[in-house]
């Protein structure tokens, strides 16, 4: 199970989970980022998996500042989708979500979306709007008077730069026709879930789009609901996007 650094906080409202490889780059950022949160009643689970970087002696300086980070060493590197399961294994929280080490969070994401799992029992996931950032996000605002992109640059922001998460409600079949009549859904996998629910959603085996199929897993046990409000800001240049 990996080399594990804790301090114990028992029974958090929330779980963060989030996992890392050789994230050096974002991760000084990105714990800052969860530190900052309006809402602070959370378990910030960390896994590292096997980084050849300095991500896990950064973590460990955040680890002296709070108790409230929970620092996982993987002895080797036991795979993308492994290392996303191990952090949700751990979860002791109410709720729970994932984060990626190259993403942001706006500070009252985890508090709104908390009041909404709280007072709304028929949603098993919420999650915001969000907007994309990165070098290849960044070129279409600068080429944006090209006449080839001109063309297509409405159907890139829609499908790509401004990629939204959309509501989905109703009896579980009108759930699902719902979530594939829209794309861009696999964002719901970064929400925040009802913990007993997400459990029961895992797989173990790495398939492609593995995010959207936790997303659709999810329609079992509840509605999807999306706070019409720009809470979360995506690396277009992450694992899931890069292509």
């Amino acid at each position: 199970d990996g080399k594990e650094f804790r301090k114990e906080l028992k029974h958090p409202k929330v779980s963060i989970g989030l996992p890392v490889y050789n994230g050096e780059k974002f991760i000084h950022k990105r714990i800052e980022n969860l530190l900052s949160q309006t809402f602070t009643d959370f378990e910030l689970i960390i896994s590292d998996n096997a980084s050849t970087d300095n991500s896990v002696k950064i973590c460990k300086e955040f680890m002296k500042k709070d108790s409230r980070i929970k620092l996982h060493i993987q002895d080797h590197n036991i795979g993308q989708l492994k290392n996303y399961n191990f952090v949700l294994e751990q979860a002791l929280g109410k709720y729970f979500i994932w984060v990626a080490a190259d993403d942001s969070l706006s500070p009252k994401f985890l508090e709104k979306n908390f009041n909404v799992l709280e007072t709304k029992k028929n949603v098993v996931t919420s999650v915001s709007k969000l907007k994309m950032f990165g070098e290849f996000t960044k070129s279409l605002k600068k080429n944006k008077n090209d006449s080839i992109l001109k063309k297509i640059e409405k159907k890139i922001k829609t499908k790509f730069s401004y990629m939204s998460c959309f509501p989905v409600s109703g009896k579980y079949e009108d759930r699902v026709c719902d979530f594939f009549k829209t794309c861009r859904h696999s964002q719901v996998f970064y929400g925040l879930h009802r913990t007993d629910a997400i459990k029961k959603c895992t797989i173990n085996k790495m398939i492609m789009g593995f995010d959207t199929f936790y997303a659709l897993s999810l329609l079992r046990y509840g509605d999807i609901h999306v706070i019409d409000d720009v809470l979360m800001q995506v690396f277009d240049g992450g694992d899931s996007r890069s292509g």
